[in-house]
């Protein structure tokens, strides 16, 4: 599956397979340990996401954005220019769905291109551009909540994979793909978590 997600250049389903990868195997190191580290890792990547855009407005300004794939220069522009935005308005953000009323362009090889193409390609930076650190804290609450969860419950090997591999799966994708507030992509979501909910349960007790 991988290696078809390379051969079409699927750079989304590539990272989210990495990171799942990475979060199973720490969560078969550490039963219970390891799908906590996983959402308190996540929860504090949400925090620290506007970081990115020094780093990608650096990128820009040295040209090293130039030895990146096109796709991945479009998402390194817009980082930065998003980044920007969330710093003007940090604690409640522009209002939902905002990242489609950012019209500015910018020339990128021979084309013009849209400096936010209907959404950052970001769901962290997403969420930070529409409603500000409000919003993040609620998010990262629940990651918090979840890894309390996680620590409360007995150690149990194949859920504690299970849990960690798909979080991690998905956030991966959602780093770099997808609106937050796409129906489709939040209805995989909870589609994913129910069924992740029902491989916990043991046979005769669903």
């Amino acid at each position: 599956l991988t290696g078809l997600m390379v051969f079409f250049d699927m750079t989304a389903g590539v990272l989210g397979m990495a990171l799942g990868t990475a979060s199973f195997i720490l969560a078969w190191a550490l039963p219970r340990f390891g799908a906590a580290l996983t959402s308190l890792a996540w929860a504090l990547a949400f925090l620290a996401m506007p970081l990115i855009g020094p780093i990608s407005a650096r990128l820009i300004s040295s040209g090293a954005v130039d030895a990146f794939p096109l796709s991945w220069q479009m998402r390194i522009h817009t980082w930065s220019f998003v980044s920007e935005r969330v710093a003007e308005r940090p604690w409640i953000g522009w209002g939902m769905d905002a990242s489609r009323t950012f019209k500015e362009q910018y020339v990128l090889s021979i084309y013009t291109v849209d400096t936010v193409p209907l959404h950052p390609h970001n769901a962290p930076l997403q969420v930070w551009l529409e409603t500000g650190f409000v919003g993040v804290a609620l998010l990262v609450a629940a990651l918090l909540a979840l890894t309390f969860l996680f620590l409360r419950q007995a150690p149990d090997l194949n859920s504690s994979t299970i849990r960690a591999a798909t979080l991690s799966a998905a956030l991966g994708v959602a780093l770099v793909s997808f609106g937050v507030w796409q129906e489709w992509w939040v209805v995989t979501l909870m589609l994913t978590a129910g069924l992740v909910c029902l491989a916990r349960k043991e046979p005769g007790n669903a």
